[in-house]
């Protein structure tokens, strides 16, 4: 980033204002806590905080000269910087003594607006991430009583799975090798085969298989979203109504979701306003799918487009269609409270998508394009991110887009139904019919993808 060519005039002007605002949040800060803990309308004396905007602006101001003297005159840069630091103890010190306050954030955002004088004068960094560092200390500055609260509000689960996730994305992920490994690179495949003594079989030990990082560079990816997901729940609440409570749910699991509202039809007169919901988890699924896909395989994601706005079409009309039905309003739709996640279920995925991977390669070079359909579809039973993720890393090389498009249609199918048998097995008979039939139109309106292909 290109520096600004400043005057020594400008270069004081701009760290005397910004010194100001730092100062000027600092002011501010300081008469909502003497309201708060006075519980009275502040008076002359009252208003005048210990360091606010003339004091932030000097420093900022002295923070300047210093960096112009330090060019030329070291010797009394340093000096005066020595006699600032003994300042700021000396404050301090006296400040702790008088308030019984032992808090130095108004200290560490002295320090700061020192330095952002300093900067400027020395040309260390551009003028405009300094104006953007200035921006980001006073707003961490006036954000005190949300960061608190939510701090108070974090638990020790919630922080036990931020640094499982930081294990899996920072920890582990940068020392995979980057490598795709043959199943003739696993010793015990190799041997089973040379034992068996089949030659039409020779050809699977060179087949590439898996690659370490990538495949835990989607278990990162998937537990991001799965944070993300929780975030949004949470951000949202019940409190929030059901319709959007339920898009929420969809991205975290919509296969979950849709069982928890299958249970609630046994407790009401009415289904409609479930199946909405259960429709709309699931459409929110289709995103959570297509981000992914997006991010594995950006060319698929392009083929992919129109059987995606097909079924999210398709999928709002439906949802449209049970809205405007009788619904019980004496009913609520409450969603089972989802927990974040943590290391095992993503160990899980990691070994689920690997045997989806291998088994999908393995039937594609034995018993071609059918085969490989079949066992996309067998792993839907499980879940479409696995099967998705491996079909688009495929659909990089090793099958046409063509092929890929008819695979997630299929996997999109057979988990859909698979949702329908769920539901049929906890819900009521009108929950688990209405549903079906919104299924089979889902299913029949995203065929029509195969068009575009």
């Amino acid at each position: 980033m290109e520096i600004l060519a400043l005057s020594l005039p400008v270069k004081l002007s701009l760290a005397l204002i910004l010194g100001a605002v730092i100062g000027f949040e600092r002011e501010i800060n300081e008469k909502r806590e003497e309201l708060h803990s006075e519980k009275k309308l502040p008076t002359d004396k009252d208003t005048s905080a210990v360091l606010g905007i003339r004091s932030f602006s000097l420093l900022a101001g002295l923070g300047g000269v210093t960096g112009a003297l330090a060019l030329n005159f070291m010797p009394l840069a340093l000096l005066i910087g020595t006699a600032f630091v003994a300042l700021l103890i000396l404050y301090y010190f006296f400040d702790v003594k008088a308030s019984k306050d032992y808090g130095f954030t108004t200290e560490i955002a002295v320090i700061y607006t020192y330095l952002i004088g300093l900067l400027l004068m020395l040309e260390i960094l551009p003028v405009q991430i300094i104006v953007a560092f200035t921006v980001v200390v006073t707003l961490l500055l006036s954000r005190k009583k949300q960061i608190k609260s939510f701090v108070d509000d974090v638990s020790h689960d919630q922080i036990n799975a931020l640094i499982s996730f930081g294990i899996i994305a920072l920890v582990i992920l940068p020392f995979l090798p980057n490598t795709t490994y043959a199943l003739s690179d696993v010793p015990f495949i190799k041997q089973l085969l040379i034992n068996l003594q089949a030659p039409s079989l020779e050809n699977l030990l060179e087949l590439k298989v898996f690659n370490p990082f990538k495949i835990w560079l989607l278990v990162a990816l998937i537990t991001g979203l799965d944070i993300a997901g929780y975030v949004l729940e949470k951000v949202i609440g019940q409190k929030k109504g059901w319709i959007l409570t339920s898009i929420a749910g969809g991205f975290i699991s919509s296969t979950a979701t849709t069982q928890s509202l299958a249970q609630q039809s046994n407790e009401t007169k009415s289904a409609n306003n479930l199946i909405a919901s259960a429709l709309l988890s699931n459409l929110a699924s289709f995103f959570q799918i297509g981000i992914l896909i997006l991010i594995a395989n950006p060319q698929f994601f392009i083929r992919l487009v129109p059987t995606l706005i097909i079924m999210i079409v398709v999928t709002t009309l439906t949802t449209l269609f049970f809205l405007t039905r009788k619904v019980n309003s004496e009913a609520h739709v409450t969603l089972k409270s989802h927990d974040i996640f943590n290391l095992g279920p993503a160990l899980k995925f990691a070994f689920i998508f690997f045997a989806i991977t291998v088994i999908s390669k393995v039937s594609l070079e034995l018993f071609g394009e059918r085969a490989f359909l079949i066992t996309t579809a067998l792993g839907a039973f499980a879940g479409l991110d696995a099967v998705m993720l491996n079909t688009a890393e495929l659909a990089r090389q090793t099958i046409t887009t063509t092929l890929a498009v008819q695979a997630f249609i299929v996997a999109n199918a057979v988990n859909l139904l698979a949702k329908s048998v769920y539901s049929h097995l906890q819900g009521t008979r009108e929950f688990s019919t209405k549903f079906f039939a919104a299924v089979i139109f889902i299913i029949v309106g995203s065929t029509l993808g195969l068009l575009f292909v």
